[in-house]
């Protein structure tokens, strides 16, 4: 079973007022809490799809408030993770992006 966010920081509040790095460490570590499998279509066979995992947050937000805010600060750390070379592009994807996690 995937660390949820909100079992990782607990207030909305707190969360929100992370800088952009350490909210990519966060959204990392429930990424790779999840395994090589989410059961749910975000990550399959080790590989997370972008597209599914917002839009699964969106559907079962995690905090009952400031979903939108939540929603933009983890997408600000996902890109943080894709520019710094944490969180890969799946080449072999020709639909929604997929990535996996560097080594």
């Amino acid at each position: 079973m995937a660390t949820k966010i909100s079992a990782l920081i607990p207030n909305v509040e707190d969360l929100l007022a992370l800088e952009v790095e350490e909210v990519a460490g966060i959204l990392l570590l429930h990424l790779l809490s999840f395994g090589t499998e989410s059961g749910d279509g975000r990550v399959s066979r080790g590989g997370i799809s972008q597209y599914n995992f917002f839009n699964i947050l969106h559907q079962r937000p995690e905090y009952s408030t400031q979903k939108e805010e939540v929603s933009k600060a983890l997408m600000e750390g996902w890109n943080w993770l894709a520019r710094e070379g944490i969180l890969i592009p799946d080449a072999r994807q020709t639909q929604s992006p997929w990535f996996f996690v560097s080594r």
